[in-house]
């Protein structure tokens, strides 16, 4: 994914804005409805501690058996757990969409 990074940066700044708006604003806002909001939210008729790995076990293995399962389990960790202590979907949110963003510039530029 990275080379699809650089090759939307080095395609000018439209295709660069459009790749931020997706990948760190609409990705980020999908994902985190649908894992926090209903997978997690569904899992804690089983505890809390269900919720939190069984979300994040299932945002991972969205993104693929390839070398971010284990990142993205991780992050799924670190967003599920800001979810369950804030009580809000937005804090979750506005941390995947900096955590996206910052990676997508990152990997845009190197």
């Amino acid at each position: 994914t990275q080379a699809d990074f650089q090759a939307a940066a080095k395609s000018g700044i439209g295709s660069l804005l459009m790749l931020l708006f997706t990948g760190a604003v609409l990705g980020p806002i999908g994902e985190e409805l649908v894992f926090r909001g209903v997978v997690q939210t569904g899992l804690r008729k089983y505890g809390p501690w269900v919720a939190l790995f069984g979300s994040s076990l299932m945002f991972a293995a969205i993104h693929g058996p390839s070398v971010i399962f284990v990142d993205a389990f991780v992050m799924g960790l670190i967003f599920g757990a800001v979810y369950q202590l804030s009580g809000s979907i937005w804090t979750a949110i506005l941390l995947h969409v900096t955590y996206n963003g910052l990676n997508l510039i990152w990997y845009s530029v190197m």
